[in-house]
């Protein structure tokens, strides 16, 4: 087992940073995982945001107290045809996924989605509150397995388009570090 790694603020912000001149020199919109404990989550989020100087960013969230700029699941539809800097999904307080999938569509280019969640071990068996909308009779909220959310799991640390920022771990490396290097030194 690898050792437990503090990313630090100053770690994260010059890696935000760095993700942001990539982003937006690509004109790409980035998916950023990022999984911990619901308020380490938040935190990174906030340190991610500002250190890319992304404003205008919609938060998709059940738990108070909301940030500003913020909203239930069941209302993200109606952000459908508006441009975000960058979306918060927090999957702690709920994770729907046509929620997910409406608000991915209205990040600008060079943004980021940002999908807080339990740590990916974890995920699977967490007690989603979103449980409760897709429980069908006659089976009861407690039977509703991990099954999707273990695929999406799957999916999620397979995937070579989005960044993990797990608690505990290095940061993800940077596919085009050196042209971050370049522009720094122009």
């Amino acid at each position: 087992m690898s050792e437990r790694v503090d990313i630090g603020l100053p770690r994260l912000t010059m890696w935000a940073t760095d993700l942001r001149i990539v982003t937006c020199s690509s004109n790409h919109r980035c998916g950023i995982v990022i999984s911990g404990d619901e308020v380490w989550c938040q935190e990174v989020a906030k340190a991610i945001l500002t250190a890319a100087d992304l404003q205008d960013a919609r938060w998709i969230t059940e738990t108070k107290p909301l940030p500003e700029a913020s909203m239930p699941a069941a209302q993200a539809r109606t952000i459908l045809g508006h441009d975000t800097d960058a979306v918060v999904f927090n999957a702690w307080s709920r994770f729907d996924p046509d929620a997910f999938a409406a608000v991915s569509g209205t990040i600008n280019g060079g943004s980021f989605l940002l999908l807080l969640t339990p740590p990916l071990d974890d995920w699977p068996a967490f007690s989603d509150p979103d449980n409760a909308r897709v429980t069908v009779y006659p089976l009861p909220l407690e039977q509703v397995s991990g099954r999707y959310l273990k695929r999406l799991v799957k999916q999620v640390r397979e995937s070579d388009e989005l960044l993990r920022v797990e608690k505990g771990e290095e940061l993800p490396l940077l596919k085009t570090k050196s042209s971050i290097s370049a522009t720094r030194s122009e």
